[in-house]
């Protein structure tokens, strides 16, 4: 058999044969978590004990945690679940994001793809309070966005962020942003998925997270 490289990791990645064993081990068990039997307390158990590993993995609380079946439900969830009716999204967003709201405002991006603050800042101006859409790290070019400047730029315009930010946990240490993963954010007050900070700032992300290590197709997620 010809050896073989795969190279697109940054928009998927083989699942982990130990992440397989415990899905695996999962499906077998079997059992109803809302059953108050042993079977499904114990299916709660499993429930409850992945959505505290994947708070501490964004550093939200546990019940900030929302399942979904992926990037699709989630993105789509997020983007129609805020009530704002001006909806502004970057050029290069997956098109999992730019279907779910095909009316949106396009928010220009420079020669390698990374999002056009001062067009932004612009756009935010003056308007109704808006929901800015930014993705953290790109699945086909790996550019990182910047998402803190996008929040704080929000902030000031009291707008929401949403952040699709599923390949980004693996490359958050270079961007500059401490916080973790999927996100929507209220910009003023934000709470409920992850934390996003700039240098010496914290700011709070609320929203519905995407899986991000549901398949441990993504480093970092053991």
């Amino acid at each position: 058999m010809p050896a073989f490289a795969y190279l697109d990791h940054n928009a998927s990645s083989p699942i982990r044969p130990t992440v397989l064993d415990v899905m695996v081990e999962a499906l077998h068990a079997g059992g109803n978590p809302s059953s108050v039997h042993r079977a499904g307390r114990a299916a709660r158990t499993r429930i409850d004990t992945a959505r505290r590993q994947v708070a501490a993995l964004v550093g939200a609380l546990p019940s900030e945690i929302v399942f979904t079946s992926g990037g699709t439900e989630a993105n789509n969830m997020a983007l129609a679940g805020t009530g704002r009716k001006r909806v502004l999204v970057s050029a290069v967003e997956h098109e999992s994001v730019l279907k779910a709201v095909p009316r949106s405002d396009v928010i220009p991006v420079d020669r390698n793809g990374v999002v056009d603050l001062a067009a932004l800042e612009r756009m935010l101006a003056g308007s109704e309070p808006a929901l800015v859409s930014v993705m953290f790290a790109n699945n086909e070019t790996g550019i990182l966005q910047p998402v803190a400047e996008v929040v704080r730029l929000a902030r000031n315009a009291n707008a929401l962020v949403h952040c699709d930010a599923v390949p980004g946990r693996p490359l958050a240490p270079t961007a500059g942003v401490e916080a973790r993963k999927p996100i929507v954010a209220p910009a003023p007050k934000m709470s409920q998925a992850s934390r996003v900070s700039a240098p010496r700032q914290k700011l709070r992300v609320t929203g519905w997270i995407r899986s991000l290590c549901a398949t441990g197709s993504k480093p970092g997620c053991g």
